[in-house]
């Protein structure tokens, strides 16, 4: 998986507001790079999973290792649907 963080809140909004393009365009850049597959020991016939981390001070996770399944079925909240194997998960900011 490729993981990339955007301080940007316009990803807490679903569907294709929820999004730049820009920023998806960004990671799927990274996911396809001949070296990732190399590194990742991946099968370059299929396709690298890309996750996107954002802010959201209402998220339940303060703490990326607190989330356990970065890409589970039953949590639709976390796919970006107008892309293949693309999700993003919320991580709330440390308060001084």
């Amino acid at each position: 998986m490729v993981i990339d963080a955007k301080y940007r809140e316009l990803f807490q909004k679903r569907g294709s507001a929820g999004y730049d393009i820009k920023d998806i365009r960004q990671v799927s850049g990274y996911a396809r790079l001949t070296k990732v597959y190399e590194r990742l020991e991946f099968d370059k016939s299929k396709s690298i999973d890309c996750l996107i981390v954002y802010p959201d001070m209402s998220s339940c996770f303060d703490d990326f290792k607190q989330v356990d399944d970065l890409t589970p079925d039953s949590d639709e909240t976390r796919k970006i649907p107008e892309f293949s194997n693309f999700y993003k998960v919320a991580l709330r900011l440390p308060v001084l």
